[in-house]
């Protein structure tokens, strides 16, 4: 199912998962990665919000695989921000409970 037709808006997303990576091999891009998370999440906010979007959810991953890495996991749903987990360096921080 495809998303955009002739530019315009098809199919709703019922889910949508955003991924930035931060490696050593792009490091130039370190900080419009960071940048580009947050603009992530706050679509994704805005978009949980509207009211014919109540099913949709939202999920932002950031990744930097720096020593200790370090992986972020923000839910976004019915217009509110949730964060899922942060990893760092094998140790699970779990915020489901």
């Amino acid at each position: 199912m495809t998303l955009w037709e002739k530019r315009l808006p098809q199919n709703e997303p019922v889910a949508v998962m955003e991924w930035k990576v931060n490696h050593f091999l792009n490091c130039h891009d370190h900080p419009k990665n960071r940048r580009e998370h947050v603009l992530d999440i706050q679509w994704l906010l805005e978009t949980s919000a509207r009211s014919d979007m109540a099913d949709f959810i939202g999920y932002a991953v950031m990744v930097h695989t720096q020593v200790p890495p370090v992986l972020t996991c923000v839910k976004a749903q019915g217009g509110l921000t949730h964060l899922l987990f942060a990893s760092v360096s094998g140790s699970l921080k779990n915020w489901l409970s």
